[in-house]
């Protein structure tokens, strides 16, 4: 987990965010082939609904114009990162199933001492905190620093935890994949950026996905098949009425 975030941090330098986010995507390519390689039966449905949300997060982060370049190859890192830690984790979650908090805890910590590392690594020792003190006076820095920090990681890695708990990794990190589509819900809705059809496509893709990755196919079937006998007993109850 840690490391792919650092992998994004270093994407970000040169690569357009939307590209970061399009590749962060993958996960939902590289969870069924990890499972694949450890011997976990891989259903057809999860590969369509995987190929769906990349396609989505496609059409809503990719505006065609960008040269590839090495930022993008450490883009690339993020979904390996993160597709092995959504596997790990639900293996993990299997044997401790009660144990969410305190895995997630780990997590974080392991995080932020990866984040603390680098930082003194970068800086060449202890760096100089006189600017993010002297932002701490205003408000929306505070707030958007408990916001990341609180709700945004911690939270998020806690429920994200739960669930893999209870899902396969490579249907969490279908799901996973609409970040892009509440990025695009949310700026609309606060800072007034248009929805245009590569939003709408884009989500719909997504959309579809995550419903198509959870409906149970044979379920379906069955209950279609009940309704088609009833729909013939009942035509065939009016055709002897006549």
């Amino acid at each position: 987990l840690g490391l792919g975030y650092v992998f994004q941090a270093i994407a970000l330098r040169t690569t357009p965010a939307g590209t970061t986010a399009f590749l962060c995507s993958l996960t939902t390519v590289v969870c069924p082939i990890i499972e694949k390689l450890s011997g976990v039966k891989v259903t057809a449905q999860a590969w369509v609904a995987a190929l769906m949300a990349v396609g989505g997060a496609a059409f809503l982060e990719l505006s065609g114009d960008e040269v590839p370049g090495l930022g993008d190859l450490f883009a690339l890192m993020q979904p390996i990162m993160f597709g092995y830690f959504f596997y790990r984790t639900e293996a993990i979650m299997k044997d401790f199933p009660d144990q969410a908090l305190p895995i997630t805890t780990i997590q974080v910590v392991v995080c932020a001492l990866l984040g603390v590392g680098w930082t003194v690594w970068d800086a060449h020792g202890l760096p100089d905190l006189t600017n993010l003190v002297s932002h701490l006076s205003e408000p929306s820095f505070d707030f958007a620093l408990v916001w990341i920090g609180l709700v945004s990681t911690a939270l998020i890695l806690v429920l994200e935890t739960v669930a893999l708990g209870r899902l396969p990794s490579s249907e969490t990190a279908v799901v996973f994949s609409s970040e892009p589509l509440w990025g695009a819900g949310f700026a609309s809705v606060l800072i007034g950026e248009k929805i245009g059809m590569n939003t709408v496509v884009g989500g719909s893709l997504i959309i579809g996905a995550c419903i198509g990755r959870v409906t149970d196919i044979d379920r379906v079937r069955r209950q279609a098949r009940v309704a088609r006998r009833k729909a013939v007993r009942t035509l065939s109850t009016l055709t002897l009425k006549r």
